[in-house]
């Protein structure tokens, strides 16, 4: 039992704690008493050792949610206020239990008798310490000690956790972060009787009770998604001040996205035109050869070991980042890297806007993925903005905007698929090719991405690598689209993307079935489900179960052309299963290595290096040996 002053802190040896030292709380109880005119200590107490997290105020009795133990009253005789936090059993055994005893003042620890910061005969209204609430039975409810607690264990986050026990799981229960996030206004809202407001506190938004002296938060208006972030509790974005911008036709934003005629930010898929696409195919093809000798790696290395890079990734992921990382090795380019939010001062409550405005000041260049779609573009508004004021060009690259769009997977998809329709082989000679072979039983068949059937089967609404991609494919002619997709409206192709491929003169069928057209299609681009984005997978630990008539068994794989490729930009569950990975269609994993040599290739665009890059390969590899000299 902890007794502050004329409160007691009960610890339940039965529960576990996970994030805060309990010697933080003796200390804190330290605090208060010395505060407390009324109240001396008789007996300093040994400290708790347990791990854990935050301590803080429940409307109703002790409840736990996702580690947090949330203090309490769960009984109170007058000037006694008992709180439970969860600790380490093991640890409260060794321990016993530790007191604050207060003889001196014992008799007033009676019904009725005033609690601890609460006005009565021997405390004037002017000591009640601020961030205190009472009950009509006059128990406190320590909000300011449990802020307080809060604030001690974010900062110590980091502190390891120990394994929960079945019961003290069940105990805790599985709760996702934003319920975590309302609890945690909740548990500073008063206790009253009947609910009622308590004096000495004024409402805040959205039902949070604010004390003296406590600012109202102000709301905000976007949330990132909190199950695509890995369940990380992300700071709201609020892009209120770019609302209008980003409500522009995407034509009108373009210009601003340009510099010089070159790209400024990459954003959409709808900056690359197919002059472009083909620049950078080229562009990737020759990083790839210049990276495999050691002398021409070293070049590559020395154009841009200047230039700092960010990679600002606060939603999961492993290719893009990846990639994008290796991509900035080969350029010689040093990277620093935020990919969780809890370990960056957006825990602590700094907007994402203004972790930007950092970031462009220490690195030139900014990849990022966000779960809130349109902030990529808010950011780009924001480089833009500081650039007229300061003269500081920092690109900013879009690895991933919520379910809106992947720019820079369509460009490495682009690239694999103009690799596969070369139908070239290193077998290839003047009598023989492989485009031949192929001809002989597709008489039709022609080279490149022109007249060709595409199939997209998965997520087709959620999926932003197909919205990309469709988008990039659509530049191209006699081009023909089937979307396979669950008959549920959120996975369906969206009604203006499905608009928009039509008026480009694109052909766009649909089907619920990937037998329908497996057989058909030139390429096959298979998508997961998109399960992150449910709003009701609270419960869910893994993705959600595929219906069979979206997967890739291998016996379809087996009837598709046997030129036709197929690609996933991962990461996939269970719509291609593993057999069919060496299958010869399969091409997903050459996709995936295909990214790091474009986005090398991208970057070398952004920072104006590919001219060197394209004149240092012209001379490297100019010069071929001629078999037919000397002969006559």
């Amino acid at each position: 039992m902890l007794r502050l002053g004329s409160c007691q802190l009960a610890l339940d040896p039965a529960k576990v704690v996970l994030g805060v030292d309990i010697r933080r709380v003796t200390d804190v109880a330290a605090g208060h008493r010395r505060h407390d005119p009324r109240v001396r200590t008789q007996e300093r107490p040994r400290p708790y050792v347990a791990h854990g997290v935050d301590l803080h105020l429940g409307p109703q009795g002790a409840v736990e949610e996702d580690g947090c133990a949330h203090l309490a009253p769960v009984s109170g005789d007058g000037g006694h206020c008992t709180f439970t936090p969860a600790l380490d059993k093991t640890s409260h055994q060794r321990r016993g239990d530790e007191r604050l005893v207060d003889r001196k003042h014992k008799d007033r620890r009676r019904p009725g008798a005033p609690g601890l910061g609460q006005p009565g005969p021997d405390r004037p209204a002017h000591a009640v310490r601020p961030g205190v609430v009472h009950d009509d039975n006059g128990v406190a409810q320590a909000a300011g000690l449990a802020d307080l607690l809060r604030r001690r264990a974010q900062h110590d986050h980091h502190w390891a956790a120990p394994t929960r026990s079945e019961s003290a799981q069940a105990a805790l229960g599985e709760r996702r972060p934003a319920e975590l996030h309302e609890s945690l206004r909740a548990a500073q809202a008063p206790a009253g009787a009947g609910g009622q407001q308590q004096p000495g506190h004024v409402p805040g938004p959205a039902g949070h009770q604010v004390g003296h002296g406590e600012p109202k938060r102000p709301p905000t208006s976007t949330r990132g998604e909190q199950a695509a972030t890995g369940g990380t509790i992300v700071g709201l974005v609020d892009l209120t001040a770019y609302e209008r911008r980003l409500s522009r036709p995407t034509r009108i934003k373009l210009p601003e996205f340009q510099r010089n005629g070159r790209l400024k930010h990459v954003i959409f898929a709808d900056q690359f035109d197919r002059p472009m696409l083909e620049n950078l195919d080229t562009l990737s093809n020759m990083v790839r050869e210049l990276a495999r000798d050691r002398e021409t790696q070293l070049f590559l290395r020395d154009l841009l070991p200047h230039k700092r890079a960010m990679l600002y990734f606060t939603q999961a992921s492993t290719r893009t980042f990846l990639s994008f990382t290796a991509a900035c090795q080969l350029l010689g380019m040093p990277i620093a890297e935020i990919r969780d939010p809890s370990v960056s001062s957006e825990y602590k409550g700094e907007s994402p806007f203004d972790s930007m405005r950092m970031f462009s000041s220490y690195f030139d260049l900014v990849v990022m993925r966000t779960a809130a779609a349109g902030f990529a573009e808010a950011c780009a508004y924001l480089m833009n903005d500081l650039d007229e004021f300061n003269e500081r060009h920092v690109p900013v690259v879009n690895g991933g905007s919520g379910a809106d769009e992947h720019p820079t997977q369509a460009l490495l998809d682009i690239h694999t698929i103009q690799r596969c329709f070369e139908f070239a082989s290193e077998r290839d000679s003047s009598k023989r090719t492989r485009f031949d072979d192929y001809r002989k039983t597709y008489p039709d068949l022609t080279r490149g991405l022109d007249s060709k059937v595409y199939g997209f089967c998965g997520d087709i609404g959620r999926g932003r690598t197909v919205h990309s991609l469709a988008t990039l494919l659509a530049l191209y002619s006699d081009v023909q689209m089937h979307f396979v997709s669950p008959p549920d409206d959120r996975m369906r192709l969206p009604g203006p993307m499905r608009e928009s491929l039509s008026a480009k003169g694109v052909k766009v069928f649909e089907h619920d079935s990937l037998a329908d057209i497996v057989e058909n299609v030139d390429l096959l681009y298979m998508t997961r489900i998109q399960w992150e984005h449910d709003k009701d997978n609270s419960g869910r630990s893994g993705p959600a179960a595929v219906d069979p008539n979206f997967v890739l068994t291998p016996e379809l794989a087996d009837r598709m052309k046997s030129y036709a490729p197929i690609l996933h930009p991962f990461p996939r569950n269970a719509e291609i299963p593993f057999e069919v990975d060496h299958n010869s269609r399969a091409m997903y994993f050459r996709e995936a290595r295909n990214g790091m040599w474009v986005r090398a290739a991208l970057l070398a665009h952004l920072f104006d290096v590919d001219g060197l890059i394209v004149s240092h390969h012209r001379e490297v590899f100019s010069h071929y040996h001629d078999y037919n000299t000397g002969s006559k």
